[in-house]
């Protein structure tokens, strides 16, 4: 987000389809971050709800962080990729 202002509070110093590539670039790297952290916070705020729940609740609970964590492993995979590509 800080780079896509500064990308704005220096918009005399580049031409208007550098800036628009630019800020689309922006855009994609916040998405594909974005979607590595949403998972990690959701998996995250369900941990502490695991303790005050009955046994069946917490084995469905723990199921899905399972998931989330699986979903997030393959974001994160294709966000190392992304990170790494010319792009």
């Amino acid at each position: 987000r800080r780079l896509r202002v500064a990308l704005g509070n220096f918009r005399a110093c580049l031409p208007k389809e550098d800036r628009q590539r630019l800020r689309r670039n922006l855009e994609h790297l916040a998405d594909a971050l974005g979607g590595v952290r949403d998972l990690d916070v959701m998996a995250e705020a369900l941990k502490p709800k695991l303790a005050n729940l009955p046994a069946e609740r917490r084995v469905a609970i723990r199921l899905f962080i399972n998931r989330l964590r699986a979903r997030r492993r393959r974001r994160h995979q294709w966000l190392v990729g992304y990170l790494q590509s010319p792009e």
